[in-house]
């Protein structure tokens, strides 16, 4: 007789199937509005545009070309669109260059850029895909426990808002940034291996540097080796930054440290306190952005950096606060570690939805831990991660172009902001009774 095959449902398999059926609810919305005549963005898509598709690895990697003249007739249109734009000195126009980027997404930009001169787009996307597949499927097979749960794991993250965001920008860097982050929460967590945890840091501050803040989670073991893995990952952060920087300005006389200060400049007049940061924001700061262009609500350059700043010293000053209650006990390992990537993404100025990737790790733990053992608050950090991890673009209102800019960019760290607050006052509580 043939066995039939069931599909077993385990509660750790919820938050994904979770989040599946959100993504498709609203690719259905997507669907419906287009059948209705509502062609344009957003309404066609929850991700970004399909003009832009693969533009943070195909217009990167051209952005390091100087008067390359190739024949693009093999090429996709899209991508013949980019070369048209790249020819006709849009992206010197319009201040698009690589000097921003620290050094070493900036060597893989350059290798990325020969590949492409030398290849098309269609092949470093290819690879590109492959890659964040075999990544995906190596972590499905590393937490599976059965066959069933290899299906949840690779369907929930590869239909997860974020990675659908990682795999249709193209954004390499926020890949390596965020499966880095991930491998080093699972470490933190399990409280293996801080030396490769150590290196896995350092990797994810090379192309984010704010993600140093997560290097309070070394507290996770004794005081001083905390100190000494701390100290290690700013010195093997810095010093990989100064010899990559030093290796990027032979390669290219251009990049340097001065150049690098003058990207961020310019990065700081375009995406900060310019408007290209808002779209697909899931910061504090952003929620403010996207709140004042709703309301009309005209804030001047020197407030908006303002702003910012307190944002980030009170983000600083809120770690330390877990820090403390982590030290007394107050709080277990996955609710420090869940309080730590909540304040991260609050406090750092732009946040894009593709960085949310690294808030998987409170799902994809449940394969490896029951919930109870991870948390008894854990149905709500599991509720606000899918609230994250799921696309809630129906509701649109006017930016740069009419209905153009989603309620999700003040949804999103609203959730997450409260979340959090709800979390800490409920541990407050229960320490104040025991206490009685």
């Amino acid at each position: 007789m043939k066995e039939t095959y069931i599909l077993k449902i385990e509660k750790s398999h919820i938050p994904l199937i979770a989040i599946i059926f959100f993504v498709m609810l609203n690719a259905l919305y997507n669907s419906l509005s287009v059948a209705y005549g509502l062609n344009n963005f957003p309404y066609s898509t929850f991700l970004f545009y399909s003009n832009d598709l693969h533009a943070d690895l195909v217009k990167m990697a051209m952005g390091y070309w100087h008067n390359v003249h190739i024949d693009t007739s093999h090429w996709d249109p899209i991508y013949q669109k980019f070369y048209e734009l790249y020819h006709s000195g849009f992206f010197v126009k319009h201040h698009f260059n690589n000097n921003h980027l620290p050094p070493l997404p900036f060597l893989i930009g350059i290798f990325l850029g020969k590949i492409l001169q030398s290849s098309s787009p269609g092949l470093i996307v290819s690879v590109y895909y492959l890659i964040v597949f075999l990544t995906i499927f190596t972590i499905a097979t590393y937490l599976k426990k059965n066959r069933h749960d290899f299906y949840i794991l690779t369907i929930g993250m590869l239909l997860s808002y974020p990675v659908l965001m990682v795999l249709t920008r193209g954004n390499i860097f926020s890949f390596f940034t965020s499966f880095s982050i991930i491998a080093f929460l699972f470490l933190i967590y399990q409280k293996r291996f801080p030396w490769i945890a150590v290196l896995l840091l350092s990797f994810a501050i090379e192309f984010r540097p704010n993600i140093a803040l997560l290097s309070i989670l070394f507290f996770v073991y004794p005081y001083k080796s905390a100190l000494r893995y701390i100290v290690a990952s700013a010195v093997v952060s810095l010093g990989s930054f100064f010899i990559l920087t030093a290796i990027s300005h032979t390669i290219c006389p251009q990049y340097s440290l001065e150049s690098f200060i003058a990207g961020l400049h310019n990065y700081i007049n375009i995406y900060i306190t310019g408007n290209m940061g808002v779209l697909f924001n899931n910061s504090l700061y952003g929620a403010i952005r996207s709140l004042s262009i709703a309301w009309h609500i005209p804030i001047s350059t020197t407030s908006l950096l303002s702003i910012n700043t307190i944002i980030a010293i009170t983000g600083i000053l809120s770690l330390f606060i877990i820090l403390y209650l982590y030290l007394q006990k107050k709080i277990n390992t996955y609710e420090f570690i869940f309080f730590t990537v909540s304040i991260t993404t609050l406090s750092t100025t732009i946040f894009a939805t593709y960085h949310l990737t690294i808030f998987l790790f409170f799902v994809l733990i449940g394969f490896k831990k029951n919930s109870y053992e991870l948390s008894k608050y854990y149905n709500l950090i599991v509720f606000t991660t899918i609230f994250l991890l799921v696309p809630k673009n129906y509701i649109f209102f006017d930016f740069i172009y009419k209905d153009f800019l989603s309620a999700e960019t003040i949804l999103n760290p609203v959730v997450l902001l409260l979340s959090s607050i709800v979390l800490l006052m409920q541990i407050s509580k229960e320490y104040k009774y025991a206490k009685k």
